[in-house]
């Protein structure tokens, strides 16, 4: 038994403390009592005192430690390591890890015989769970390892037992999915502070002896959503086991839904090259193990939910083969468009680009150069090849500008459906020789040949401001709509609130009884009032022709609109492709994650709502999953503050799980929806089973335990049986503080309330 102190500060500071606390006690506290009797002032100061004293022990905090040996039985943990990793034959002489786990141990087993009546030796098998056993065999089928989560679970268990050590022979590679997935390390940090140290034997090595190559796709990363006709960029991870120098060939593969129903798998195809995109890369390795990133890309033509995946095509020499290609799910949405916009730089263009902004829209500005500097411009024919841009829009340039063979296949273009625009300015129709043009025909307007010139003309523009109002066709047209929740009165009230352009061409209408008058001019000052923006469509094409160039003043501060100007713009472009109507389905069901391991949890959220977008709270739905094998199961819904979801969690099965989301409003069915998530077929345990090594000499450090070989495994348990095993006799240390406890509290508090309370009676209270 020895006695230790641990003040609270410093010792100087702290014995000064004491000592100053007692002066004053003793030199002021006899001054306050000197009129009372002899026997009380005694009292009181003893009292005073040895509270005093108590304070001081307090702040030197004393403990008695003593130490006591405990002979009691000890047990030893021994964890033996069966997940699928360990049947890797990298052994001696090419047995399994396992098999060669199993030899080791049984050398060290006959050692421990020799102590039955003093140490409990216990076997464990473990993978992601924790297995008692009474021997280990050769099978090893586990599919994950999940040492920290088995650590872990072996430190709660074994609280108020006697453990000497625990013993852990593995490959060392942790490979858990969530909830299992627990950091050894900060477990062997644990063991550390509980003085249980963990001793560690590895086996096996980089666990690729048995093949010579192996390709294997370790990530795809593609955005969740993407839209038709816009390039969906794809970047794969593809690691590469073997010598440099090999050559390999990736793709992108595509489901192909033609003719498949909500629930059926399409098949997967290689999708066509384009110009912004590759569907194939060949690739040859610099290293003999690399990581390559891939990047490839297709442009979906179709809307939906999509499987796409990357495969590394299988080379020769290669036997592992359910790693090489690793798939997802993408959502294409409809309503991706692309717009052409050609024009000079000015002020109008940067407005009219902003429509780059709605999440559907890509507008590319190719600018276009006039007068002296036209020979300047190299406008590509790519950007007329089909199914290239959706809408094509011409701004204050001349024909010449953009040359004839291009206006020749943007009218084949437009022939075919896309949408055209020809905005107002100073060099275009008449005036910038479009009548001679190919585009001449499509559009609905009248073109004079004979106007054509390389001066402003002001007989075609009228010079002074110009109020942009809608006409009876026009207030009910979705392009002049910039109330959508609006009456016409209100619509065209908002129309009158914004600024005048500050000009506008004069056109003509082209047969008057095909062509719509959206919008007129109301000319201020004079009262005359012109076509301002004029439409038509010609075979599948919708066409517009707008007088207008100085839209760019309904965007300025406090005097304009940007709302309406920004709506107006991308409101026509909408229009020209077909997709006004474009609206989100009214149920609509999704999954956390598009991708998952077995066993993992899919958290799906769904709901309904109105054609305002707003959601039916008294909606009811029917969820179910169908899996791999065609089996369906029903999934409970539950409302939340956010909306509705379920968890489903019988994902055992690798493959596509459908999801189908009914929904209803008593018994009036308001439609359902689908969505699909991936459950991996990749195998945890063997797509890289290289042992790690590593981990168990930091859990083995960190725990206060050592990192052996095999071999040094059974000498050092010979060593121990020799010696009887060290700390069979555990010396335990017992403390018991002297200030920290609860006799401690009442015996200050009983000293202060009894010289309180003689205090009390002397009248000093």
């Amino acid at each position: 038994m020895k006695l230790l102190v641990e003040p609270i500060w410093p010792w100087f500071q702290t014995v000064a403390t004491i000592v100053a606390m007692f002066v004053v006690v003793v030199t002021t506290y006899p001054r306050r009592t000197r009129h009372l009797n002899a026997g009380k002032r005694r009292w009181l100061l003893s009292l005073r005192l040895l509270a005093a004293l108590a304070l001081a022990l307090a702040m030197l905090r004393p403990t008695i430690q003593q130490t006591a040996t405990d002979r009691t039985t000890a047990v030893l943990l021994v964890l033996g390591d069966g997940s699928r990793s360990m049947t890797v034959q990298d052994g001696p002489n090419g047995i399994s890890r396992r098999e060669a786990m199993r030899q080791v141990w049984q050398r060290c087993r006959d050692r421990f015989g020799e102590l039955d009546n003093e140490v409990d030796v216990r076997l464990y098998d473990f993978d992601e769970e924790l297995r008692g056993v009474d021997e280990f065999t050769v099978a090893a089928d586990g599919r994950q390892t999940a040492i920290g989560h088995v650590l872990d679970r072996l430190l709660r268990e074994s609280r108020g037992e006697r453990i000497l050590a625990a013993f852990l022979l593995s490959d060392g590679a942790q490979r858990a999915a969530s909830p299992r997935d627990i950091d050894p390390r900060a477990v062997a940090q644990r063991f550390g502070t509980a003085r249980l140290p963990v001793y560690t034997a590895g086996f096996g090595g980089a666990g690729m002896e048995g093949s010579a190559l192996d390709l294997s796709v370790d990530e795809i990363l593609a955005a969740p959503m993407a839209f038709e006709k816009k390039v969906v960029p794809v970047e794969a991870r593809v690691r590469v086991l073997g010598p440099a120098g090999t050559r390999l060939t990736v793709r992108l593969l595509v489901e192909d839904r033609t003719g498949k129903k909500p629930g059926e798998a399409g098949e997967m195809k290689v999708p066509p090259a384009t110009r912004n995109s590759k569907s194939v890369v060949e690739l040859v390795t610099t290293e003999a193990d690399e990581v390559l990133r891939v990047p490839l890309g297709y442009v979906p033509l179709r809307s939906g939910e999509v499987k796409i995946a990357v495969e590394a095509v299988p080379v020769d020499g290669e036997l592992k083969k359910n790693n090489n290609q690793r798939a997802t799910i993408i959502t294409i949405r409809a309503g991706g468009l692309r717009v052409a916009y050609f024009d000079r730089l000015r002020e109008d263009v940067r407005f009219i680009s902003m429509v780059n902004t709605s999440e559907n829209i890509q507008l590319d500005f190719i600018a276009i150069h006039g007068g002296k500097f036209a020979h300047l411009n190299r406008i590509d024919a790519s950007l007329f090849e089909p199914d290239t841009y959706d809408v094509y829009i011409i701004g204050d340039v001349s024909a010449a500008s953009i040359g004839e063979p291009n206006l020749r296949l943007m009218a084949e273009r437009v022939a075919a459906g896309s949408g055209l625009l020809m905005t107002g300015g100073y060099f275009n129709y008449s005036a910038g020789g479009y009548a001679r043009s190919p585009i001449s025909s499509l559009l609905p307007v009248e073109l004079d040949a004979s106007r054509s010139s390389t001066e402003i003309n002001p007989a075609l523009h009228v010079g002074e401001p110009v109020q942009m109002l809608p006409t009876a066709t026009g207030l009910s047209h979705y392009v002049m709509k910039l109330e959508l929740l609006g009456d016409a009165a209100k619509n065209e009230a908002r129309w009158r609130t914004l600024p005048p352009l500050l000009r506008a061409n004069r056109l003509r209408p082209k047969q008057a009884g095909l062509v719509q008058t959206l919008a007129i001019g109301e000319v201020v000052g004079s009262g005359e009032s012109i076509p301002l923006l004029l439409a038509h469509q010609v075979g599948p094409a919708r066409i517009m022709a707008f007088a207008g160039d100085t839209t760019w003043r309904w965007g300025r501060p406090k005097q304009g609109d940007f709302g309406a100007l920004s709506r107006f713009w991308r409101q026509m472009i909408l229009w020209l492709a077909h997709q006004e109507n474009n609206q989100d389905q009214a149920v609509w069901v999704e999954t956390d994650r598009r991708n998952m391991s077995p066993n993992d949890a899919a958290q799906l959220t769904f709901g309904a709502r109105d054609a305002q977008k707003q959601s039916i709270q008294e909606a009811t739905f029917t969820v179910k999953v169908i899996d791999p094998d065609g089996e369906s199961s029903a999934v409970q819904p539950r409302k939340t503050d956010t909306g509705n979801e379920s968890d489903f969690r019988n994902s055992v099965k690798p493959g596509d799980y459908w999801v189908r989301v009914e929904a209803r409003t008593g018994a009036d069915m308001l439609g359902e929806a689908w969505t699909r998530f991936i459950v991996d077929s990749r195998d945890m345990e063997l797509d890289n089973p290289a042992a790690d090594l590593t981990l168990l000499r930091d859990i083995a450090k960190l725990s206060g335990g050592r990192s052996l070989t095999p071999e040094q495994l059974v000498e050092q348990v010979e060593q121990w049986a020799k010696d009887r095993f060290p700390s069979l006799e555990v010396e335990r240390i017992e403390t018991t503080t002297l200030w920290d406890n609860w006799w401690f509290l009442i015996a200050f508090v009983g000293l202060m309330t009894a010289e309180w309370t003689i205090r009390k009676r002397a009248g000093l209270v």
